[in-house]
């Protein structure tokens, strides 16, 4: 049952994360009327507290239009959202339900950006939280049964599969509880088959781009063939055609991080660095805006992990040291993390935040402590602190020493 205790997942991301509409499924009815410069403003408000996580303010800003447009259920719909982010999940179930009576299917992807934004998924968790089990699994297995077209449902989907497992868990189904415990795992690996997929050789790369040119026409409402497809042009240094590719794929679902990580790559190889630092902030803007469960966590982790391979392949010190203090500001920076840290620095000769950096890299008790203290004495030296670099310097012999007595 722990899944089904946790906040409601930003994905991406991912995550995102994270992180979009809901496939598959028809859209939701179009507005009537251009967008009021009211609505608008609204929008753009909303926008500011998703990225900032501050569900109060969502929830008071709906508040707000509502009261002017009580019969807004686009508005009711993100209210309901906003409502089971910040664990109001009893408040929440009857906001989403006038949304699901009024035809709404989604939290409308240019008001909400990126989330697992079904309404049937979002009542089922929360009808899940609140105790009313078979009510919540109902409404989650329903949002289940369209085909999937995006690659961010797949990522909705593991959460969905894992808190359908929990739920059947807790009322006794082992059998149910089972099936989708396997249904996540086949699901996990369909995800790693559209973004990393294995590649034999050249050859049969240049087959898949074929293969996967003539499937991305034909399925012209999906980002999953041409996600692939930009993984092999990718795969063979076709940099041109995987930008286009990358390109479509975003405007068919603009808010999967995975894919932008790509076209940061595809950016960098192509040395058109203005817009690959642009891209690059976007990122690492969403994937620290992600919220605290285990799933965001670890897509945080995933996403700014791959960041920091891309700008150490072309030896992008900035890049480095924006996303390794972009998640150090989080709390969540690993020891390692917080050391290429300071190495970066280090490399720009910024000595005392170098220092600040080992010093927050050693608050772990490790191995790794000897290797530390070495850095931050040839940091204070260069600042001609003989002292504490002496202090440093003995410190790492004796842990050196005491490791060998081991």
């Amino acid at each position: 049952m722990e899944s089904i205790l946790k906040s409601v997942p930003r994905l991406s991301l991912a995550g995102a994360l994270l992180i979009c509409i809901l496939s598959g499924l028809p859209p939701a009815p179009a507005r009537q009327a251009a967008k009021s410069a009211q609505y608008q403003a609204f929008e753009k408000q909303i926008h500011g507290f998703l990225d900032s996580a501050a569900w109060s303010k969502c929830v008071a800003a709906c508040d707000a239009y509502l009261a002017k447009h009580p019969k807004d259920a686009t508005v009711r719909a993100m209210r309901g959202y906003a409502l089971l982010q910040n664990n109001r999940d009893s408040q929440s179930i009857g906001d989403l339900t006038a949304a699901i009576n009024a035809g709404l299917i989604e939290v409308p992807p240019d008001l909400i950006e990126e989330h697992n934004n079904s309404l049937l998924s979002l009542r089922g968790f929360a009808l899940m939280r609140v105790g009313r089990l078979k009510e919540g699994i109902s409404d989650i297995e329903k949002s289940l049964a369209s085909p999937i077209l995006l690659v961010c449902e797949y990522l909705n989907r593991s959460v969905d599969y894992k808190n359908l497992c929990a739920a059947y868990g807790r009322i006794g189904n082992r059998a149910k509880a089972q099936q989708y415990s396997k249904a996540l795992s086949e699901t996990e690996n369909q995800l790693q088959n559209v973004l990393q997929p294995r590649v034999a050789n050249a050859a049969d790369a240049k087959a898949m781009v074929v293969k996967l040119t003539r499937e991305s026409a034909a399925k012209a409402n999906s980002s999953i063939p041409l996600t692939r497809l930009a993984f092999y042009q990718i795969y063979l240094k076709d940099w041109p055609a995987a930008l286009k590719t990358v390109d479509r794929a975003i405007a068919i679902e603009p808010f999967m991080s995975r894919t932008h990580l790509m076209r940061f790559d595809i950016l960098k190889n192509l040395k058109r660095d203005a817009e690959a630092k642009k891209e690059s902030a976007l990122i690492l803007r969403r994937a620290l805006a992600m919220g605290g469960s285990a799933e965001n966590v670890g897509d945080r982790m995933l996403i700014t992990a791959r960041m920091i391979e891309i700008c150490r392949k072309f030896n992008d010190i900035e890049g480095q040291i924006a996303v390794l203090e972009g998640v150090s500001n989080t709390g969540s920076a690993s020891e390692s993390q917080l050391y290429d840290l300071g190495q970066c620095y280090a490399k720009k000769q910024e000595w005392a935040k170098a220092i600040d950096a080992y010093g927050d890299a050693l608050d772990y008790a490790t191995d790794n402590q000897p290797l530390i203290l070495d850095a931050r004495a040839k940091a204070h030296r260069m600042l001609g602190h003989e002292k504490e670099a002496k202090s440093d310097e003995q410190e790492a012999s004796r842990l050196r020493h005491k490791s060998r007595k081991i």
